[in-house]
C-alpha cells in the first residue's frame, strides 16, 4: 500500500488540461468526470478537493475528499465513480426531509472484454478493510466475499457499506447477497441503497416491511439463496422508523427519527439473481439528512 498527498485542485485541473487526459466539469451540475486518480468524480463536483489517496495491491483504493469544507471518504475498486448530489430527496415512509448530500459509488464493469464475468476476489478489499479499521468496525464475511465498497455520506461521523457475498454459483449463474450497513451521528436519518444493472433481479430482502422500534433493540434478519446459503444475524435498530424500498434492480433501507435522538443506524439484507452475461457490480448510494424544523 502506498499513500500520497494530492495536489491542489487547481493544479490538478491545469495538469489534466495540458495532458489531455480528462474533461473537467464546468459547472456544479455537470456530469463530466473530474480528475481523481483511481476514482472518477461526477455530479456536483464544485468545491470538491482530494486530500489523500491510498492505493492497494489488490486493485482497490481509499480516497479522502473535502467538499465545501466537509470531509468525505470512499473505498472500493479502482475505476469506481463517485457522484455527489446536493438536493432534497424523497424519503420513503417519512414526511418531507431536507437532504444534505447524496454520495453514490458506482463500481466499474465486472465483465471481461469477451463478456464473461470477472471472478470475485477473496476478501472485501484491502481499501475497505482500512476504511473500516479507521472506524473500529468489522463487516461479516458470509459466503465468498466480493469487493465491498464503503463511503461516508456526510461529515457527521457516519458511514455506509455494501458487503457483497457470492452465496450460490452454478457456472456463471450467480446469487449475490448484500449486507447494507449505515450509521450516522448528529443527524436525523440515513438512507442506504444499492442498484444493479438491467438483467439482474432482486429475489429476497429483509426487512421486508417497515419496522417501528420503540427503543434500541436487536432485531433478527435473514435472507437465503435457493441453495439455502444466506446471510443472517441480529442488528440493533432504533426509533422511530426503519423503512425498506425495493424494486427489480434496487434495494434500500432508511432510518429516521423525528425528535432528539441524533445517532443511529440501519441494516438491510438482500439476495439478487445475477444470470450469465450480466455484471455483478453495484451503485451504492448513501444520504444523510436533517428534518426541516
Amino acid at each position: 500500500m502506498r499513500t500520497r498527498k494530492r495536489l491542489p485542485a487547481a493544479l490538478l485541473a491545469i495538469a489534466s488540461i495540458v495532458l489531455g487526459t480528462t474533461t473537467l466539469a464546468t459547472n456544479a451540475n455537470a456530469n463530466a468526470h473530474a480528475p481523481a486518480s483511481k476514482f472518477h468524480l461526477a455530479g456536483d463536483t464544485a468545491g470538491v478537493t482530494i486530500t489523500s489517496e491510498s492505493d492497494y495491491a489488490d486493485g482497490t483504493a481509499l480516497v479522502n475528499y473535502l467538499k465545501d469544507g466537509v470531509p468525505y471518504s470512499a473505498s472500493g475498486r479502482n475505476g469506481s465513480t463517485i457522484t455527489f448530489v446536493t438536493e432534497p430527496v424523497a424519503v420513503p415512509g417519512m414526511t418531507s426531509a431536507k437532504s444534505m448530500t447524496t454520495m453514490t459509488l458506482t463500481t466499474p464493469s465486472t465483465l471481461n472484454p469477451d463478456g464473461t464475468k470477472m471472478e470475485p476476489r477473496k476478501g472485501i478489499g484491502q481499501a475497505t478493510q482500512a476504511f473500516l479499521a479507521q472506524r473500529g468496525a468489522v463487516l461479516p464475511m458470509d459466503g465468498t466475499p466480493l469487493d465491498s465498497p464503503c463511503m461516508t455520506p456526510a461529515g457527521h461521523g457516519g458511514w455506509a457499506c455494501d458487503n457483497m457475498t457470492l452465496l450460490q454459483q452454478n457456472g456463471s449463474d450467480w446469487y449475490i447477497g448484500d449486507l447494507l450497513t449505515g450509521t450516522a451521528t448528529d443527524i436525523d436519518g440515513i438512507q442506504v441503497s444499492i442498484t444493479r444493472s438491467s438483467g439482474n433481479s432482486l429475489v429476497q430482502w429483509a426487512p421486508y416491511t417497515q419496522i417501528n422500534p420503540s427503543s434500541c433493540n436487536a432485531v433478527a434478519l435473514g435472507v437465503t439463496a435457493p441453495s439455502g446459503a444466506g446471510i443472517s444475524g441480529s442488528w440493533t435498530l432504533c426509533p422511530d422508523k426503519v423503512t425498506p424500498s425495493a424494486s427489480q434492480l434496487s434495494y434500500g433501507v432508511t432510518w429516521g427519527h423525528n425528535g432528539n435522538l441524533k445517532a443511529g443506524g440501519v441494516t438491510g439484507l438482500d439476495v439478487f439473481h445475477n444470470p450469465p452475461g450480466y455484471p455483478w457490480g453495484v451503485s451504492l448510494k448513501a444520504t444523510s439528512y436533517h428534518w426541516p424544523y
